[in-house]
């Protein structure tokens, strides 16, 4: 799928014009806050030469009035003295308390330093002249000429103390006319400027908006062409990705309906590289029912974790080197660990950094291997078996004829005398002719009547047929089996004289008074498991491999054929048997029914 024209140019436009709008963007971000934060510090000036021209005209009129005050008081006095009309006085009262008033609120308002002591003076001034003109206003109306000097001397101080005071107010008034001006001049600099910023930022937000939405403009039509050629590309990507998971879910079908299991790992490196597990990734529908696990509940999972027996059994090891090497792995490994009991056809290859596993149960190709190579020993045995009683029956037979024509023509008085010797040769003729037949027996090959049997009805039946043994013994005998087992295909009569040659032999290992017989049946996977268990004196690891040899027996006047005999129909029926024994504790007999027995048989035969 190739790219439509200049989509290989597309990124690389797509990611300057992005610059190109951020830089934008910040610089004219940058500039507006620059300008806004240059008018916010001009408008905060000129409030703040506002208020101080505010302040500054507060404090002249507090000045003008505390003179006018004093002004009035000193007329009222001066009338007083030269008329000696007291509605002259009149005014002093209320010019002392707004001077008094006028001072206090001098004194809390002022904010300069350097006018402090200048208003102090002031204030003491005032104050002596208030005192000055309230001694006046005591002087009497009598006429005389004391009172008049003295009056003359009160007035000439009382206007030299107001020179005084007018004198240190014009120069009061005057510095603060100064420092008003001063800001009336600041505030008309910073008058004019804060408006000009602020019609300079509305000019550059508006420019910096145009341009931006230029810019937008010019990418909204570029996304758009890009759109179209993304709509384009993904109809293309979702036919890829329809076909895609069209191929996957096919691929995911042919593996779930595989009879192989197969199982996918990744490799989990420790720090220095080596591998030190592996991880779950995939298990199809046989891997699941193989192990007995859902792939939901193993993948993510550790190997080692969940299967730990892999490393006892050798295969992670393998794996690793099929990781490590890039060789695949073949082999067939009997598997015990997390409770499973299975043969295993393994193949492994590597998949990137991991493995891939493929595996097949073939336990039952192993057990229907092992029947048929007993089979074939059997059959050989068989054969041998036949031969030698063929070459034994023809002497045995001319031995007996010849025995009863000897019986037949001794005299009577030789008669009585021979026949302790003939009845022992009667008797040994007759158990080698019974040695033979039961060879001839336990390794003929047999011919089943097959037809299905309840299992607990052929279990209760064996246990019946042994129940008087186990009475004469004083021992225990249990029957149990698993509800809705289904039927199992055997010839019955066959299969009942197998198990009953096994219970009896069961039997006859344990002690009187306290062996147990224990027949058990409960179903695994497709198969019937038969158990029959005793707890008597078990069987040595070394006699196990002989135990199903014909002649061998491990009691005293056995002949050692009732197990290969119970072997030899078992086998017929593609049963696989499986014994576990421990010396003191007993020994466990396992019988493994295929519920398709026609097909095992024929896989046997």
């Amino acid at each position: 799928m190739s790219p439509a024209p200049g989509m290989h140019h597309l990124p690389t436009t797509r990611a300057s014009e992005l610059r190109l709008m951020g830089v934008l963007y910040v610089g004219t971000l940058l500039l507006l806050f620059g300008v806004l934060y240059f008018t916010y510090k001009s408008f905060g000036k000129y409030r703040e030469a506002q208020q101080q021209v505010r302040h500054l005209n507060r404090e002249l009129f507090l000045m003008e009035t505390s003179l006018s005050a004093l002004k009035d008081a000193e007329t009222g006095c001066r009338g007083y003295l030269l008329t000696h009309d007291t509605t002259f006085l009149a005014p002093y009262g209320p010019a002392a308390d707004s001077l008094t008033a006028c001072i206090a609120e001098l004194e809390r308002i002022n904010t300069d330093p350097g006018m402090e002591p200048r208003l102090q003076a002031f204030s003491l001034l005032s104050n002596a002249m208030l005192d000055h003109l309230s001694g006046l206003a005591v002087i009497g109306p009598a006429d005389s000429s004391a009172r008049t000097q003295r009056v003359r001397v009160e007035l000439m101080e009382s206007k030299m103390k107001m020179d005084v005071l007018r004198d240190h107010h014009q120069r009061m008034v005057g510095d603060l006319r100064l420092s008003q001006a001063a800001f009336l001049e600041e505030e008309r600099a910073f008058g004019w400027s804060t408006p000009f910023m602020l019609l300079l930022y509305a000019v550059m937000a508006i420019m910096a908006t145009a341009l931006l939405f230029w810019r937008l403009f010019r990418t909204l039509k570029q996304a758009q062409l890009a759109e179209a050629e993304i709509k384009q590309k993904a109809v293309l990507l979702d036919t890829e990705v329809h076909s895609r998971e069209f191929a996957e879910r096919s691929l995911r079908r042919v593996l779930d309906t595989s009879p192989i299991g197969i199982m996918s790992f990744r490799a989990v490196r420790g720090p220095m590289g080596t591998i030190d597990d592996l991880e779950w990734l995939f298990s199809n529908d046989a891997g699941e029912e193989l192990l007995g696990r859902k792939a939901e509940e193993l993948v993510g999972k550790r190997l080692l974790v969940e299967m730990p027996g892999n490393r006892s059994a050798g295969l992670f090891d393998a794996y690793v080197q099929v990781v490590e090497s890039g060789q695949a792995f073949r082999a067939e490994q009997h598997y015990t660990g997390e409770g499973l009991d299975l043969w295993l056809s393994i193949h492994a290859v590597r998949l990137l950094d991991g493995v891939l596993v493929m595996f097949m149960d073939i336990s039952a190709q192993k057990r229907a291997h092992a029947i048929a190579i007993e089979s074939s020993r059997l059959e050989l045995t068989d054969r041998i078996a036949r031969t030698v009683a063929h070459e034994v029956r023809n002497p045995l037979t001319n031995l007996h004829l010849a025995l009863e024509q000897l019986n037949d023509e001794l005299p009577a008085a030789q008669r009585e005398e021979a026949e302790p010797y003939i009845s022992i040769l009667e008797r040994n003729i007759q158990r080698i002719g019974q040695l033979i037949s039961e060879m001839l027996e336990s390794a003929k090959r047999r011919e089943l009547d097959l037809a299905p049997c309840h299992v607990a009805d052929l279990m209760n039946k064996v246990m019946r047929r042994v129940a008087d043994r186990l009475a004469l013994q004083n021992m225990k005998g249990e029957v149990s089996v698993e509800t809705d087992l289904p039927d199992v295909r055997v010839d019955h009569d066959l299969v009942e004289l197998a198990f009953t040659n096994l219970a009896v032999n069961a039997i006859e290992a344990m002690e009187p008074h306290r062996g147990r017989l224990f027949l058990k049946a409960y179903r695994d996977g497709a198969d019937v498991i038969i158990e029959i268990m005793d707890n008597g004196r078990g069987v040595p690891p070394e006699e196990l491999a002989r135990l199903f040899e014909p002649y061998y027996s491990g009691r005293a006047g056995g002949l050692g054929l009732g197990l290969t005999t119970s072997r030899t129909i078992l086998n017929s029926h593609g049963v696989s048997v499986d014994v576990k024994s421990e010396v003191g504790k007993g020994t466990t007999f396992i019988l493994r029914f295929p519920t398709n027995v026609m097909d095992q048989v024929e896989r046997v035969a």
